[in-house]
């Protein structure tokens, strides 16, 4: 279809062309411009994400641009949000004395504008797109700067989909006026004045603070000795008489009743044993002379005090390795940090980090050096890892050694004959190399299919080289013919031949080697070939399961079917037709091992090499010795 001269083919619903947009977060370079943020689509809060903005004051940016747009790739009919209610969303920051203009183009149309600044805020567009429904579409985000200083336009979270009711206070005299809502729900609150129930000027009708608030009580009267400058508020009962004294709570003779100070203060109290963590030499009384009351010394609590950035027991924070969490071993009641060395006899551990990992010696990701566990880092028969989904771990190496499963068929067999992963094949995969034997490929075992594989290969490539060797042996065979001309002798029963009756069967034989040669020698589409030349999740040492690796993953079939399914890929095949999968062990010369895992589940059959009718899932196997934590909030996808 074309409209409007645009032309659509292969769309996808992330391709944008940048030219001139920067991605950036947090604040932008300028003063007085920019967001501060990104923007959450669902709480229209900052996101602490990334945004696109234009940066354009010229002075300080070499890669200066008078104006900068962002370019869709085709929209087409196909797309799932072909409806009449269609909208193109976004969000857009305009803040700034010298604020240009953002324009969105469709097709090359201008169908939405704004110019100037728009305040210190994001502000959400939702724009119309009825008229362009079954139409191929181009959407142009186009921003255009003023060049001056404070010019600084974003956009964020580019969407399409249905309109979105925002209901909220319109009026923007409002204090709760909200600049994202379309549709006002009666909640504007728009009486000023101070609305704290403490402050001695609150206002019982306000509905909007507007920071008028008195709330320093003390007395106001000038004259008193208890007079305080900065209250608003008087109150009577925070005056007094003209009664002074010493009001420094560190001298020894502080006064606790005293209104004001007379400037008697004189020595200063503190700890005065030795030996005590709080001793202080400076210190000349240890008692508050009028209260009576003894100062307290703290005895030295020794350990580790890397409280992260809360108080320790010394009433600081003391982070040593800046990482703003507490040590593994952080005492909390601690006020004296023993450097490691320090400590003769051993007593005082020094800082210890936390190391977070797992501690479960059954995972194949278990950490030997981690002194807080966290279950999320372990892996486990169903996880996800290195490209796959475990289902077999084993430990008695001295070592975690694992079989993975790909979340997808590399082949698969439909009751149509046709392959759904690789339409030029007629369906199923071959086993390998025909009816011809193969070297080995008999190992039944766990972490044992990789040398069949092995073996397949090799022999299928011994049987490649037997076929060039046919080929060249027949030329020969028939270029000696040529020269020699007639050569005297019969074949048996009597034939005449211008070659003797032993050139004869040389011929015939090299016919017929080549002949099965050509038909059965074909690596190319079989099973341990696509395993072999596999790539998925940038891992290439797939291989074709063994026997007992097949039923291993047949067992597993229900963990690896929910993780693939989550992940995007998809489960085995089980219906009537097409629930058969390749092993890579040899059953017979003329058959291998492969296994139900639909109709008569779980058997296991010989068949044919050269039946096409079964489905190839491909597995690798890892050892770890003492792995990394796995990506935490990492998702992975079929095909990344």
């Amino acid at each position: 279809m074309v409209s409007d001269g645009v032309v659509c083919e292969g769309w996808t619903t992330n391709g944008w062309t940048n030219n001139g947009w920067t991605l950036n977060s947090s604040l932008t370079p300028n003063n007085g411009t920019g967001p501060s943020d990104d923007i959450n689509p669902n709480t229209f809060l900052p996101g602490g994400g990334r945004y696109m903005y234009m940066r354009s004051y010229p002075f300080y940016n070499s890669n200066y641009l008078p104006s900068v747009s962002m370019t869709s790739e085709c929209y087409v009919p196909e797309s799932p949000y072909n409806n009449p209610d269609t909208w193109f969303k976004f969000f857009y920051h305009m803040y700034g004395s010298g604020i240009g203009t953002i324009d969105v183009l469709v097709n090359g149309k201008n169908i939405w504008s704004k110019s100037g600044n728009k305040g210190d805020q994001w502000n959400y567009a939702q724009i119309d797109l009825a008229n362009y429904v079954d139409d191929y579409v181009i959407f142009e985000i186009v921003a255009t700067t003023t060049g001056e200083y404070e010019c600084d336009m974003a956009i964020d979270n580019i969407s399409i989909g249905e309109y979105e009711v925002i209901l909220g206070c319109m009026d923007e005299t409002a204090c709760n006026y909200n600049n994202f809502a379309n549709e006002d729900d009666g909640s504007c609150k728009i009486i000023w004045g101070c609305t704290n129930p403490v402050a001695c000027n609150y206002n019982s009708l306000a509905d909007c603070e507007d920071g008028s608030c008195k709330i320093i009580y003390g007395c106001m009267l000038t004259q008193d000795c208890n007079y305080n400058p900065l209250a608003d508020c008087h109150d009577q009962d925070q005056c007094s008489e003209t009664y002074r004294g010493c009001i420094d709570a560190t001298s020894c003779n502080y006064d606790a009743n005293a209104s004001c100070d007379d400037g008697s203060c004189n020595g200063l109290i503190g700890c005065m044993e030795p030996g005590m963590w709080n001793y202080d030499e400076d210190a000349n009384c240890s008692v508050y002379l009028l209260s009576g009351v003894q100062y307290e010394c703290i005895p030295i609590i020794n350990g580790c005090t890397d409280n992260g950035v809360a108080l320790n027991g010394a009433g600081v924070i003391a982070d040593f390795d800046l990482d703003s969490i507490a040590a593994f071993n952080y005492n909390p009641s601690a006020n004296t940090q023993i450097p490691n060395g320090d400590d003769p006899l051993g007593f005082y551990l020094p800082c210890q980090p936390v190391i977070m990992g797992c501690m479960d010696p059954t995972s194949i990701t278990y950490s030997s050096s981690a002194n807080t566990h966290v279950a999320n880092h372990c892996v486990q028969v169903g996880d996800y890892y290195q490209g796959g989904v475990v289902f077999y771990t084993d430990f008695s190496y001295g070592y975690g050694k694992a079989l993975i499963a790909s979340m997808q068929d590399i082949v698969q067999w439909t009751s149509l004959g046709v392959n759904d992963n690789n339409p030029d094949d007629d369906g199923g995969a071959k086993w390998a190399c025909g009816t011809f034997p193969i070297n080995g490929a008999v190992d039944w075992g766990l972490f044992e299919g990789i040398d069949n594989q092995a073996d397949i290969l090799s022999s299928c490539g011994s049987w490649a080289q037997a076929l060039n060797h046919a080929e060249y042996a027949l030329a020969q065979v028939n270029y000696a013919n040529s020269v020699v001309g007639t050569v005297t002798g019969a074949m048996p029963g009597g034939v005449s031949n211008p070659c003797n009756w032993q050139c004869q069967a040389t011929i015939l034989a090299a016919n017929a080697a080549l002949a099965i040669a050509q038909q059965e020698v074909m690596v190319n589409g079989s099973a341990a070939y696509y395993c072999e030349w596999m790539m998925n999740f940038s891992y290439s040492d797939w291989y074709l399961p063994s026997k007992d690796e097949l039923n291993q993953m047949y067992i597993n079939r229900h963990h690896i079917n929910t993780k693939s399914i989550l992940l995007g890929g998809h489960a085995f095949v089980w219906n009537e037709h097409n629930n058969t999968y390749w092993s890579s062990t040899v059953a017979s010369p003329l058959s291998a091992w492969a296994q139900k895992f639909g109709v008569q589940e779980g058997a296991q059959i010989a068949k044919y090499k050269t039946d096409i009718s079964a489905n190839v899932r491909a597995i690798r196997q890892i050892e770890v010795v003492e792995p990394p934590p796995p990506c935490v909030g990492c998702t992975y996808y079929i095909g990344d």
